[in-house]
């Protein structure tokens, strides 16, 4: 019974932007069962593997509250890496920095 949080129902769990496999592992914690919005294609762990996915959206919302085993369907992309990119070579410079060439170091003045 949606709505209502008697024994049998689980709170869903919020897994925006989580990737998928921690979703499932939240969903798992949660008594609910994690599937793909794509109910004819491949099961979600053949169309999330290789790389890593993160979830973009989720029905029913966070908080929700539905019966233990039901099935939250998710929404996915393929993380293009965001903050696991490797750093710049070069540094980008703001204006604050001051510039000293190697033979003007304070060790060489």
């Amino acid at each position: 019974m949606r709505g209502s949080a008697d024994s049998d129902d689980a709170t869903v769990p919020v897994l925006l932007g989580l990737e998928v496999r921690d979703a499932r592992a939240r969903c798992n914690d949660a008594h609910l069962v994690l599937v793909s919005a794509n109910p004819d294609g491949l099961p979600l762990g053949a169309q999330t593997w290789p790389g890593t996915w993160v979830v973009t959206g989720q029905v029913p919302g966070a908080g929700e509250h539905c019966p233990r085993g039901d099935a939250i369907t998710i929404t996915f992309r393929r993380d293009s890496g965001g903050a696991f990119d490797r750093e710049p070579r070069t540094p980008l410079l703001n204006d604050d920095v001051t510039h000293v060439r190697a033979d003007e170091s304070p060790g060489n003045r």
